[in-house]
């Protein structure tokens, strides 16, 4: 586990946590009072949250990111976020991690936070895995894809995204892929285009910019003969969520956090 996370308190700003998140390049931060855990803020939170949170206050959009506290869109305990203890086996917690899709776990002591597992934390036992029989990621990839093209506009891959409950989108130019947009994407990309713009033409900005603009350009890329312990490695030095799958230029698959997590969970049982 990760020992004295960052952790905002609830009433921390969304413009705070957002600076944080940034700042450190993570995707979780534990909401705290006092010691004692109270929820989780993620990307996601945040990207649900901002659309939605134009309505009913007045002012631009940095000014709503200032006046929002995380206690309004954070995950709140004890429904959805879940806590591990020190002497929690790992394969427990890698199954819950990969039943409920939570990119991060906090570890507590009695209600104290003392840290927190993350996929990559999780993951760093695969990449430093011998393998007797090589793993392929043709064997592992998902291959039902959700993908966008480059002229979506930032509207169509929030509602993707948002629809299928996944964080990554390949951006394709017909079989060809030419980008990757994330969560985290969205998120930095919003607050810059925003700015100083008043809520009625949110949802205006959303339309026009189209996702060629704030995608990540010519990302990282695996094949399906790709050794799955590499790919792993690449993830969890690069802090990457995903991995698109190409043959050539086409795009075939993808492999994400939640799929090694799989692989991880297997071996442990």
């Amino acid at each position: 586990m990760t020992q004295n996370p960052f952790t905002v308190s609830e009433q921390t700003s969304m413009k705070e946590a957002v600076l944080m998140l940034d700042r450190h390049h993570i995707r979780h931060l534990p909401v705290t009072n006092g010691s004692r855990v109270v929820g989780m803020v993620t990307d996601r939170d945040i990207r649900r949250a901002s659309p939605s949170l134009q309505s009913g206050i007045e002012g631009d959009y940095e000014q709503v990111l200032a006046a929002t506290p995380v206690a309004r869109i954070m995950t709140k305990e004890p429904v959805t976020v879940m806590t591990v203890t020190e002497d929690t086996p790992l394969v427990d917690a890698v199954r819950a991690m990969v039943e409920k899709k939570f990119g991060a776990l906090p570890v507590v002591r009695g209600e104290e936070l003392i840290g927190i597992i993350s996929e990559i934390d999780a993951l760093k036992l695969l990449a430093e895995r011998k393998e007797v029989l090589p793993m392929r990621i043709g064997e592992y990839m998902i291959q039902k894809l959700f993908t966008v093209p480059e002229e979506a506009s930032m509207k169509e891959a929030v509602s993707l995204l948002g629809r299928h409950h996944i964080r990554h989108l390949p951006v394709t130019n017909g079989s060809r892929l030419v980008g990757m947009v994330t969560d985290r994407d969205i998120r930095r990309a919003t607050p810059s285009l925003l700015s100083g713009i008043r809520r009625e033409d949110f949802e205006q900005v959303l339309v026009a910019t189209s996702v060629a603009r704030i995608m990540t350009k010519e990302p990282v890329t695996v094949t399906e003969d790709t050794p799955l312990v590499d790919a792993v490695r690449v993830m969890v030095e690069k802090k990457f969520g995903s991995l698109p799958v190409v043959r050539g230029e086409d795009l075939i698959g993808i492999f994400t956090d939640i799929d090694a997590l799989k692989v991880l969970l297997e071996e442990l049982e």
